[in-house]
């Protein structure tokens, strides 16, 4: 994969076995709010893909035949550029019931960098951008980088339902749906680590820390 300059893309093959372990041992549930009251009560997972590379059609298709909900977080300069999701492949996955479209900004920049309109900018008007291409409400954000001040924070806030960080950890009930915890899978788990990731043994670690 040509974007994968870190070298930490997961295989179809073994993404495929990620998926079929998370089916089979614990509810794979939509990122929203209602969800996410009803975090703690039992043990959940959401499935959640940046960028919107065009290779996300591999993961799509899994997804799908596996019929495991997903969101994905467009970065809308990209939309129609070589190697990213088109338009027509938006609208596709937007026909789908267990696809949610998300943004990711303008164009994947630090948002702690910029001013307060260059913020708004990145984080209001990705929204309409999706918006205006899908013709449906967007509702879901996913900071790059997981990089923000509070200025870019209260600004998302007041955009979206959900709100996606890459701060590390298990969200808990009583989490704050517009700053909630992820962790990320690559190349190198197995579904053994996906087990720990999802029995909380990240937030043991930071709790050592």
């Amino acid at each position: 994969m040509p974007h994968d300059s870190y070298g930490i893309s997961i295989s179809p093959d073994r993404f495929e076995d990620h998926v079929k372990f998370l089916k089979e041992s614990v509810a794979v549930i939509h990122l929203n709010a209602l969800a996410i009251e009803k975090m703690g009560v039992e043990p959940s997972v959401s499935i959640t893909i940046d960028d919107g590379y065009k290779d996300t059609l591999v993961a799509v298709d899994i997804l799908e035949r596996h019929g495991l909900p997903y969101t994905i977080y467009m970065i809308t300069n990209n939309i129609n550029r070589d190697g990213y999701l088109s338009t027509d492949d938006l609208k596709q996955l937007a026909k789908s019931p267990l696809c949610q479209i998300g943004s990711h900004t303008k164009s994947h920049t630090h948002l702690s960098s910029l001013s307060k309109e260059q913020q708004r900018d990145e984080i209001v008007g990705s929204k309409l951008d999706l918006e205006r291409e899908l013709e449906m409400e967007v509702t879901h954000f996913s900071f790059p980088y997981g990089d923000f001040d509070q200025q870019a924070y209260e600004i998302a806030c007041q955009t979206y339902t959900t709100i996606a960080t890459s701060k590390v950890g298990v969200n808990v009930a009583g989490s704050n749906a517009k700053l909630l915890r992820r962790i990320e899978v690559v190349a190198s788990d197995t579904t053994d680590s996906v087990y720990r990731m999802i029995s909380g043994y990240f937030d043991y670690l930071s709790l050592k820390r």
